[in-house]
């Protein structure tokens, strides 16, 4: 895909249509009981960054303020927080707000203590506003309300994407992973242009209103249409922020360097300013911080804090009534066995699940309190969780958009990986495999005993099935089935018995007790296992200690009575953002780098030097490139740094 040059000019050819001029908002904040000034009252628009607090005299005066209804909230210490919708249709608008104050002594106990846990999620995107066809890279950052809980926080975390008629356009449900919750959401070509709503938060958050939910303005303008520049960008660099040059050239490689940046998690964005205008954002600072009057609210506590996938779920017996049974969740495709009781109304509650896009559960239930059983037909059926059903004021554009009579951007092809090629054609033709086949190759050297699973399948796990049917192995399940020891005679050294090695499907287990492998493994899973007691010179001194062969089947039995299944949907996966290296001598040169995001990374990490840095090429447009940097230090503080260099 290749364009000419004229795409440097799409910056000059305009028409005089305008968009979007704004108004401003101005008024007193008094006490309802006194009729009193109230001072330094926080009083800004639902997701856009118009903002401002009242004087000692209760006087405020509210900027950038679009045209159309608004939701105006008001906030201050001691006072309910309130939100009103105004309508604004004159460039200056009169608007007179009365706060009642709080009755702390209404606050129940539980309230005060959930206030402790309170949360909040707050975003940053690689650019302030998209075309059709571009992707919101974006970040999310948890705060918590008291510091020292911050272990405790929820390890989940939702983003929607709203149009302007409130339809869910997108949803993300993003996994905390080692600090990072990161994602993605790509605008197709056909999406309608006009102004989109980003909303952020926890499941918990929920008890407390979505008030307090992170709300950003994403615009998405026509190709078309772009945004006229109110101010100059000054080049230079922001205390924290170096390069190895001011001035660079065309596809030349730049390096970014954060010198005495503290300890912490950070993103950074680097964009062609001449593309994308620096429009005002939601202030990532001030976002940060916790509305001043959380302690003095009223909490429910309706709403658990997750720390993985959660489902809550209810087993009913052939008879549709709920019973109280054991049952065994196993995922195939990653050996993952969970474990779960039900109360006696067949009610189960699961937290903690990681897994991205979606997965299959084979369920099985059993007895409680039996060792020896056949699994219990039933049906499972999954509690569908409460959805937010948003109702939102969509808010117009707090800048100046003007038509051209050329587009805005275009998307080029260089995201296709360097090393990736072309295939001919080819047609591929299948056989079914019969029953040998399908088999997996046994033990090298052979085995000494060899269980069926149709045998095993009558327990609820395999250490049980399996004690007692192997001459010399040794099971031993001390305290319940939650651990176990499994070793063969005789296979001992100065440090005691020697566990076998454990292979599923010929892949070693290794790192876990021979026991806690097989306790993983649903029974019903298995078409056979393999055990060999002889030393195994071809699996090495890992196998000294014998070998445990597990064979499980090829895809799991749907038309059996007593299977049930869960198909769950996880976390969204997120991408990793791609751009050119020139440095590649077998990157295709030759296709035209127009990019608006230079570069994107969601967690900066520090080099050789102890400093956070990274690199990345100018693309072949000229001008200058605003670098963002935005994160939280390890001890809490918010960080937002700019700086401008110059590509000629």
């Amino acid at each position: 895909m290749r364009f000419s040059i004229c795409l440097l000019t799409i910056f000059i050819n305009i028409t005089s249509q305008l968009y979007a001029q704004v108004a401003t908002v101005k008024g007193l904040v008094r006490d309802e009981g006194t009729g009193k000034a109230i001072y330094g009252a926080e009083i800004f628009i639902r997701g856009i960054p118009s903002s401002t607090q009242s004087e000692r005299a209760g006087n405020f005066l509210l900027n950038n303020v679009p045209f159309g209804v608004v939701e105006i909230q008001v906030r201050k210490e001691g006072y309910q927080k309130i939100t009103l919708k105004a309508n604004i249709q004159s460039f200056n608008n009169g608007l007179d707000i009365t706060l009642s104050k709080n009755k702390s002594l209404d606050i129940p106990e539980s309230s005060s203590r959930l206030n402790k846990y309170r949360e909040k999620v707050v975003l940053v995107t690689d650019k302030p506003y998209y075309y059709p066809g571009e992707i919101i890279w974006l970040k999310a950052f948890l705060n918590c309300a008291t510091f020292t809980f911050k272990d405790s926080l929820s390890r989940v975390a939702y983003v929607d994407l709203i149009d302007s008629k409130n339809n869910l356009f997108r949803h993300l449900t993003l996994s905390l992973d080692s600090g990072n919750l990161q994602g993605q959401i790509v605008l197709p070509e056909e999406v309608k242009p006009g102004n989109y709503m980003l909303v952020a938060y926890t499941n918990f958050m929920r008890n407390f209103g979505e008030d307090d939910f992170y709300y950003q303005v994403i615009p998405v303008l026509s190709v078309n249409q772009r945004i006229l520049e109110s101010n100059q960008n000054v080049l230079g660099g922001a205390i924290g922020i170096t390069t190895n040059k001011l001035q660079y050239k065309l596809r030349e490689k730049i390096s970014i360097s954060l010198t005495g940046l503290e300890e912490g998690d950070y993103s950074i964005s680097v964009i062609d300013a001449k593309q994308v205008v620096d429009v005002p954002q939601v202030g990532f600072a001030e976002a940060w911080d916790f509305s001043v009057n959380t302690k003095e609210e009223s909490a429910l506590s309706d709403y658990v804090m997750e720390k993985g996938v959660q489902f809550i779920g209810q087993f009913t017996n052939e008879m549709h009534t709920g019973k109280k049974v054991k049952l065994s969740l196993y995922r195939n495709d990653y050996f993952e066995l969970i474990n779960v009781e039900t109360n006696h109304q067949g009610w189960f509650e699961v937290n903690g699940l990681k897994f991205y896009d979606s997965s299959r559960y084979l369920v099985t239930a059993y007895p409680v309190n039996s060792k020896k059983v056949v699994s219990l037909p039933g049906s499972i059926k999954l509690l569908e969780q409460p959805k937010r059903a948003p109702s939102l004021n969509m808010p117009g554009y707090w800048f100046v958009v003007v038509d051209t009579d050329q587009p805005q951007r275009f998307l080029a092809d260089y995201l296709s990986p360097a090393d990736s090629k072309l295939l001919d054609t080819i047609t591929v033709a299948d056989k079914r495999l019969n029953d040998a086949q399908k088999k997996l190759p046994g033990i090298i050297g052979g085995a000494d005993v060899i269980l069926q699973g149709k045998d095993l399948a009558v327990y609820d796990n395999l250490p049980r099935g399996i004690t007692g049917k192997v001459p010399g192995l040794l099971v031993s399940c001390l305290g319940g089935a939650s651990k176990c020891r499994v070793n063969f005679n005789r296979q001992f050294s100065n440090k005691g018995f020697v566990e076998p090695l454990v292979l599923v499907d010929n892949i070693p287990r290794i790192g876990q007790p021979a026991g806690n492998v097989l306790l993983e493994i649903n029974p019903q899973t298995v078409e056979r296992i393999e055990f060999r007691r002889r030393l195994s010179p071809s699996y090495g001194l890992q196998a000294v200690g014998g070998i445990i062969a597990v064979y499980l089947k090829k895809s799991l039995d749907e038309s059996s009575e007593q299977s049930m299944f869960l198909n769950l949907n996880g976390f969204s996966r997120p991408q990793n953002f791609v751009s050119p290296d020139y440095s590649n001598s077998q990157q295709d040169n030759s296709v035209a780098d127009y990019r608006s995001t230079l570069y994107w990374n969601p967690s900066l990490s520090k080099g050789v030097n102890g400093e956070y840095s990274c690199y990345f090429f100018a693309s072949d447009l000229p001008g200058k490139y605003r670098i963002l940097v935005r994160g939280v230090t390890r001890k809490n503080k918010p960080v937002n740094l700019s700086s401008y260099i110059e590509v000629k």
